[in-house]
């Protein structure tokens, strides 16, 4: 900006319109969002291009005695590459002082702590139960990269505090879908600190730091239950998502002369019904979806449709098909030594499974010594692999029979061999294993690291203790009421998080805030420190919330 007209600051303003002076020419992007002009102004004014000057007109009497400020925020880009003009501030005041406060702070996702950018925060002069849902804030900005904020030149007053993710851009709370956050107490503007260093006046920052305010967005819990989209996975296998918790499922044919047999399972967040067709027929069939005890939606489908409107499996088949009735599997946990043995299936099983069929052997550690016959007659001594039967108990434990459970005391550092004959396991789709010969080693304890984690909590208090992966998985969830230490043990090399939930309800579980009944998202504490663990490890923290 070459200058502007009237000049920045300037006083006793009582002119229609603003005029701003560029170096280059330039374009607008979108300036009635990204020009911010506060206080607020009930018409939005003309935002006018002549040559390298822009022209912000008013079409109101603006308010006596007050400070305003028009910031460009991502507005104004050069005409040739589009690059953002850097920010730039506007102040004027229609009175004979020029406001000075201000106000800054932070802000984070209330579960997560990520900083959160380009979300709207706003100000209100007078706070009221549905502020936010009926009535336009008086300030705003946005956060930066940082989820950093900032108003400067505010009048001297307390302040109602709010940010809002506005995903319809009308400045108000109005979707179930908008994520909000705000203040417990009203915030007050402050002037802005000075010190002195080496006999100069500068900005005490540090100062300004102690008086931030810490906002924490949240997503308000949606109870309600919608039907939103259905998923063929594979032959005889779809998926019904819904927009919350499935507790009861049912999918029922419009023609009552049709039987629809199937099972289903929920996802870990039970929000998507994992069905299998038992025994599909190949024909289109209308359905009814009711779940929760809510019919939401009929539709036409074929169970053997590989995707809605593609191609169907046919019950004649070529030789191609004769493997496409092997039905697959993968062992789960394979050598752990602190997990269960899963052999999982990809189609529910419906016989009765025969375990007596299935050979479970470990490899003993020494060979056997065997005398047999060389072709010349001759007595030739060989060493052979030696095995011990061990008896395992297998079980389902799971209600649709996917997840076979091989539960035995697996010995460190030693081979087992599993075999199953063919047949053994027949699938909903009557599918069935060809033979199986399954090997593992197992781990032995130096191949886990432990940690060691003293946590130090406020007493009278309930909290989630969650050990967390680089994925950011739950590996392990205690309840602690009291300061103790927590032993994580059997864990692979890798980098976890420490994480505590203050459980205020204790319903053993994170809980989100409300608006309406001003509670605020349950307060969630991360370790300083990503612990790097490698095998043999014993890695010793404190994390402390210790006031």
């Amino acid at each position: 900006i070459l200058k502007t007209k009237p000049d920045n600051y300037v006083k006793n303003f009582d002119e229609k319109e603003i005029k701003i002076y560029f170096d280059e020419y330039f374009q607008l992007n979108s300036p009635n969002d990204n020009i911010i002009i506060s206080p607020k102004i009930e018409k939005e004014p003309d935002f006018i291009i002549r040559g390298k000057i822009l022209n912000i007109r008013f079409h109101e009497t603006l308010q006596s005695d007050v400070t305003y400020t028009i910031s460009m925020n991502e507005a104004v880009k050069d005409i040739t590459e589009g690059n953002t003009m850097p920010l730039e501030r506007f102040v004027f005041s229609t009175g004979n002082y020029i406001d000075s406060c201000m106000i800054s702070g932070t802000l984070k996702d209330a579960y997560t702590h990520q900083a959160m950018e380009k979300v709207m925060i706003v100000l209100y002069e007078e706070d009221y139960d549905s502020v936010l849902i009926l009535q336009h804030p008086d300030y705003y900005t946005y956060t930066n990269s940082r989820g950093e904020f900032e108003f400067y030149n505010l009048p001297l007053h307390t302040y109602a505090v709010y940010a809002l993710k506005d995903m319809n851009g009308n400045r108000l709370y109005d979707l179930p879908n908008e994520s909000i956050a705000f203040c417990s107490t009203p915030i007050s503007s402050f002037v802005i600190p000075t010190k002195i260093e080496d006999s100069i006046e500068v900005v005490d920052n540090q100062f300004i730091d102690s008086l931030k305010v810490e906002l924490y967005l949240f997503t308000e819990e949606d109870t309600s239950l919608r039907y939103l989209r259905r998923n063929v996975v594979n032959d005889g296998n779809v998926n019904f998502i819904f927009s919350n918790k499935v507790t009861d499922f049912e999918l029922f044919p419009i023609e009552d002369t049709l039987v629809l047999n199937y099972l289903w399972e929920t996802n870990p967040s039970k929000d998507t019904v994992n069905l299998f067709f038992v025994n599909p027929v190949n024909q289109d069939i209308n359905v009814a979806i009711k779940a929760n005890g809510i019919i939401f939606d009929t539709l036409s489908l074929n169970p053997l449709a590989k995707k809605p409107g593609g191609q169907i499996r046919r019950k004649s088949q070529d030789t191609a098909q004769v493997k496409k009735n092997t039905l697959k599997s993968n062992l789960l946990n394979a050598g752990e030594l602190n997990q269960q043995l899963i052999l999982e299936f990809e189609y529910p099983i419906v016989n009765n499974v025969d375990d007596s069929k299935c050979v479970f052997l470990e490899l003993k550690k020494e060979k056997e010594q065997l005398i047999l016959k060389d072709s010349s007659g001759q007595d030739s001594l060989v060493e052979v692999n030696a095995y011990d039967t061990i008896f395992p108990r297998c079980y389902f434990m799971d209600s649709i029979h996917r997840k076979w459970i091989i539960d035995y005391e697996w010995k460190y550092n030693r081979t087992y061999e599993i075999h199953c004959l063919d047949s053994v396991f027949v699938s909903s789709m009557e599918t069935h294993n060809d033979t199986l010969i399954l090997q593992f080693l197992t781990k032995t304890p130096k191949d886990y690291g432990e940690i060691k984690i003293n946590y130090e909590i406020q007493e009278g208090k309930t909290y989630i203790a969650q050990l967390l992966n680089d994925k950011d998985e739950i590996i392990q969830e205690n309840i602690i009421q009291k300061s103790k230490e927590i032993h994580y043990v059997y864990l692979i090399s890798g980098k976890y998080r420490l994480r505590l939930i203050e459980d205020e309800n204790q319903n053993n579980r994170w809980d989100t805030g409300s608006y309406i009944n001003r509670i605020q998202a349950e307060k969630i504490y991360y370790f300083s420190k990503t612990i790097d663990l490698q095998a043999n490890w014993t890695i010793e923290e404190v994390f402390s919330i210790n006031p």
